[in-house]
């Protein structure tokens, strides 16, 4: 059974949205790529997920959305992750995390779209636990704060 991780959302950051109206077409397909990016800051106990969604017609992107969610943890949760100059986030936790980043990112791209032809694109479901498949791992020497 998992560990219960006490946390809470810190901060929501739009990190960039572009639209790119030369390359879309409203009512043919389109593609998209998605991606996660992940960071900490040790001395606040916070835990940064990045999101990250393309959409392309054509090989060539039309809108580009990435939000950042902070999390904050308990003392006691950080204390659990560290081990000697590393923390590991166990994958459960960050599948957590992703999925409410992803949830947030599809409310943003809703936001910024609204009212526009470009609103018909949906941030679709993703499967965050076949994205990610083993624990985060930092190096503590190394790592740049969130």
């Amino acid at each position: 059974m998992a560990k219960q991780v006490n946390f809470s959302l810190q901060k929501i950051i739009t990190e960039q949205f572009a639209i790119f109206e030369e390359n879309v077409e409203i009512n043919n397909p389109s593609q998209f790529a998605v991606a996660f990016d992940f960071r900490l800051d040790d001395k606040k106990q916070i835990i940064g997920v990045s999101f990250r969604i393309t959409f392309a017609q054509n090989n060539r992107p039309f809108l580009t959305l990435e939000v950042s969610c902070h999390f904050h943890t308990t003392e006691e949760a950080w204390k659990s992750f560290c081990q000697s100059d590393q923390i590991i986030i166990p994958r459960q936790f960050i599948h957590h995390l992703c999925m409410i980043t992803v949830g947030t990112c599809r409310g943003v791209l809703h936001s910024k779209t609204e009212n526009t032809p470009l609103n018909r694109f949906i941030l679709p479901l993703v499967n965050v636990v076949e994205m990610i498949k083993e624990d985060i791992v930092f190096n503590l020497n190394s790592q740049k704060p969130v």
